[in-house]
């Protein structure tokens, strides 16, 4: 997210809390990736404003920030879960450009959108509540499948936490396209082409820089091909070439 489009979101934030210490009602944002949450959250925090990240399941990448009078509590955030099974007759697999692509033609704006979690017979997915019936209603295909939908209350959601893929690999270096080309198997000339499109995020920010320097924890998005986080940095071989243990998600 570029600068004035933050400084615009975190107005638009500072208004729904606002408006929460005004008419002593709670207030939410739309869903909000997790950079602009980490930035929110500093802001509010400076204004000892109650405030709370959630997107309707623990762990969840994409949340609401919800203000707050009083209590603070995730039973009233206005989101919905969306279940997508998909009909019988279709041997292939959706994807998660499949369904963001089918929810998005429908004219839903991005924001209103949360998470995407697949299983083996379709996928859920967090809508704000005032979407979610349209959705619902006229959702009914998703990459070439036959689909049908209905809603859940975001309780009703229990996922396993699974542990990714651990793998331990050598890089030239630690710069941004060094590893983006190792950890995602790209020869690097693809892999500066793909940083220089603007396809690359660290910490969920859009990097153009190819020599960015990653660190332990960084987490590096490929729009795409999916995410890395850097659990560890191992120090050099003997070939001179720097030891990296990533999670692959």
């Amino acid at each position: 997210m570029k600068q004035p489009e933050l400084k615009l979101l975190l107005a638009k934030a500072l208004d729904q809390a606002d408006l929460c210490a005004k008419k002593h009602t709670n207030t939410f944002t739309n869903f909000l990736d997790p950079l602009s949450i980490s930035k929110l959250m500093a802001a509010v925090k400076v204004r000892g404003i109650n405030a709370l990240p959630f997107g309707g399941y623990s762990g969840a990448e994409r949340q609401m920030l919800g203000f707050f009078c009083e209590e603070i509590s995730e039973d009233g955030f206005p989101i919905t879960m969306l279940t997508i099974t998909v009909n019988k007759g279709f041997s292939g697999q959706i994807t998660h450009r499949d369904c963001l692509g089918a929810i998005l033609s429908l004219g839903i704006d991005r924001a209103k959108i949360g998470d995407i979690k697949f299983e083996e017979s379709g996928a859920h997915f967090f809508a704000h509540n005032d979407i979610c019936e349209y959705i619902a209603q006229n959702l009914t295909k998703v990459g070439g499948a036959g689909v049908s939908v209905f809603m859940q209350p975001a309780a009703d959601a229990n996922f396993e936490e699974t542990e990714p893929e651990q793998i331990r690999t050598t890089v030239a270096s630690l710069r941004l396209d060094a590893i983006v080309g190792q950890c995602f198997k790209l020869s690097r000339a693809n892999a500066q082409d793909l940083v220089a499109g603007e396809k690359v995020f660290v910490n969920w920010a859009a990097e153009t820089r190819l020599s960015v320097q990653i660190k332990q924890d960084d987490v590096i998005t490929l729009r795409g091909y999916g995410r890395i986080k850097i659990k560890e940095i191992c120090g050099t071989t003997k070939k001179g070439r720097t030891a990296v243990i990533y999670y692959k998600y």
